[in-house]
């Protein structure tokens, strides 16, 4: 069956950003005719799919929203969390959550690694002699920032601290990176 002017439009605007399977509803035409003329067209995936499709598997992560210590977790990074990123060597992006604290309370650290089963604890030796020496527990994985530390942040929200704009430009800053770098 030949393609009508009207398909080949809806083919060369959906196939950028939707799944094969979706044009597939739209059209009533088969995923491998879809994917031939596709071809035949050179169309391509827009990076913009690829993202999407991250984002969606990110929202597909749950949460307990009614967890009280989410709930402490949110407040504690409030007051004692970091979302940064720095710029590494080719043109490359390095982006960590983290808390600090003094290492007497390594131990609510080590309660929060638990909750998220990612990251990792550090203690530093004290900067000055009437310090305590500091444990810090980060994630820097992006597949563990992707996946666990913006969906947590995304559910169980900062409250409106500072510390919640910090992480909406983080986020933002972490999904721009991995859609400029979707090849």
């Amino acid at each position: 069956m030949r393609w009508t002017e009207k398909e080949l439009n809806i083919l060369k605007r959906m196939f950028k950003i939707e799944k094969s399977k979706e044009i597939e509803k739209k059209l009533d035409r088969t995923l491998m005719s879809i994917q031939k003329k596709a071809q035949r067209l050179g169309l391509k995936k827009d990076n913009y799919y690829y993202f999407k499709n991250i984002v969606n598997k990110l929202k597909k992560k749950k949460f307990r929203n009614n967890d009280n210590f989410a709930n402490f977790i949110s407040g504690f990074v409030a007051g004692e969390g970091y979302f940064i990123s720095s710029s590494v060597k080719g043109g490359r992006k390095k982006f960590i959550f983290g808390i600090s604290l003094a290492d007497i309370d390594i131990k609510i650290l080590e309660k929060i690694k638990d909750y998220f089963k990612v990251g990792h604890l550090k203690t530093y030796d004290k900067r000055k002699p009437h310090y305590h020496n500091e444990s810090t527990y980060s994630v820097q994985s992006i597949k563990d920032i992707l996946e666990v530390i913006i969906p947590f942040f995304e559910m169980i929200n900062l409250q409106g601290t500072h510390k919640e704009e910090q992480f909406k430009v983080w986020k933002k800053e972490v999904q721009d990176y991995i859609q400029a770098r979707i090849v």
